[in-house]
């Protein structure tokens, strides 16, 4: 049997670490959107039917990843709080005896 070791500030540096990621990502694809609307004003013709083609392909897999990001940081934050719950509990209880 393997043993597991859980280092708590390990897990709210992450905890933290991936909530910026999550707003790291949407800022980016804010940015990318942006850019794209001004290329859209200034550009026109064959290449850009097919730039915005692939872009918008790609941009719908970046989406998709940045929603599994923002799922899973979500679903990491409340096993932190759950853990960290459930530590005090322990420690409560052992209190007590």
């Amino acid at each position: 049997m393997s043993r597991l070791r859980v280092d708590t500030d390990s897990m709210q540096k992450l905890d933290t670490n991936l909530k910026e990621w999550v707003e790291e990502t949407a800022s980016l694809m804010k940015q990318m959107r942006e850019s794209t609307e001004a290329l859209h004003a200034t550009w026109e013709g064959l290449s850009y039917d097919e730039f915005m083609q692939s872009f918008t392909e790609r941009k719908e897999a970046v989406k998709a990843k940045a929603l599994t990001l923002e799922k899973f940081s979500g679903s990491f934050s409340q096993a932190v709080r759950l853990y960290l719950e459930l530590e005090q509990e322990v420690a409560d209880t052992v209190s007590t005896l």
